[in-house]
């Protein structure tokens, strides 16, 4: 923990919220209270630009109109939907390619199917709407752990 007396009260901006436990950690304190946290909320300081990490309940008091408590059940939320979407039990092997997965995913009324396929060596994605023409994707990526990652990301982002 860093020294508290050095740390400004005020004037913290929010950056990001990081679960420790992804990243190993599970040992991490809050620089400002020493509590032990799981749900990392960064904040940056205005004027010193320096970077603390804090729990939820500091987070709320150091940053103005920052709903600490809304943000972290946002990104829980996000996290739980990326682990039901690269599940590997939602995914299906290909019968052409046994190196290629797929798997649907309804988004509104629509639904697609996004595969995750293997060529020299390197992964790659192509999203296509159920029954119709789609889009591969340019980048590549080491392993089908990344790119289902990745496919997560777009899905995320369709708006249908």
């Amino acid at each position: 923990m860093r020294n508290k007396s050095t740390l400004p009260a005020q004037d913290w901006a929010f950056r990001e919220i990081v679960d420790a436990f992804s990243m190993n950690q599970y040992e991490l304190r809050c620089d400002f209270c020493n509590r032990k946290i799981r749900w990392i909320h960064v904040l940056d300081h205005i004027a010193s630009y320096e970077t603390v990490i804090a729990g939820q309940d500091c987070a709320a008091m150091l940053c103005q109109q920052y709903d600490a408590e809304g943000a972290e059940r946002v990104f829980k939320n996000r996290e739980e939907r990326r682990r039901r979407f690269t599940d590997p039990v939602r995914w299906t092997q290909s019968k052409s390619n046994q190196s290629n997965i797929w798997r649907c995913v309804r988004i509104g009324s629509v639904q697609f199917v996004i595969t995750v396929f293997v060529r020299n060596g390197l992964y790659g994605i192509y999203v296509a709407k159920r029954n119709a023409n789609g889009v591969c994707f340019r980048k590549r990526f080491r392993n089908q752990t990344e790119a289902k990652d990745a496919a997560f990301e777009i899905v995320e982002g369709i708006n249908p």
